[in-house]
């Protein structure tokens, strides 16, 4: 689960980047659990959605392929302070997640054109898949790979 501040700009990048289908959508709501996990008004808003990914796989459909997201729907809340922190390398305890995909030219185009920072790209050290390191609208460090069965000239 991802909470964030950024929620369209989230949902728009997992989305339309990387071409996660939506699988449910809360449309928004007050949760009493949200306060005790969340530095959030008593009143504040969560929305939360549920995305998968889009590629078939021979074996089927990959278990644990989800991302939550949970957005915060008052940019005012608490939490919401140090959304648009400068410095964008990671912190102690900062996140990079790996995500398997099997269209990396499309989405790196996509990315591009939303003006989506690359850190990285090209063949990994094994040559066997092929990598794009890059940032979310939160500053979570996204691990794109695209496993090849003969590594890469």
């Amino acid at each position: 689960m991802l909470v964030t501040c950024k929620f369209e700009e989230t949902l728009r990048f997992y989305r339309d980047v990387l071409g996660q289908k939506v699988l449910s959508d809360d449309g928004g709501r007050q949760p009493r659990v949200g306060q005790m996990i969340i530095d959030m008004p008593n009143d504040g808003k969560l929305r939360m959605v549920v995305l998968q990914g889009a590629g078939e796989y021979p074996a089927g459909p990959v278990i644990g392929s989800r991302i939550g997201i949970l957005g915060l729907l008052d940019r005012n809340a608490p939490a919401c302070r140090d959304m648009n922190r400068a410095n964008r390398r990671l912190p102690h305890g900062g996140v990079i997640m790996p995500i398997r995909v099997s269209n990396m030219s499309e989405i790196v185009k996509r990315a591009r054109s939303m003006g989506i920072e690359i850190i990285k790209e090209g063949p990994s050290p094994s040559r066997l898949t092929y990598q794009t390191l890059l940032y979310d609208p939160n500053g979570v460090v996204l691990e794109l790979f695209e496993l090849h069965v003969t590594p890469i000239p």
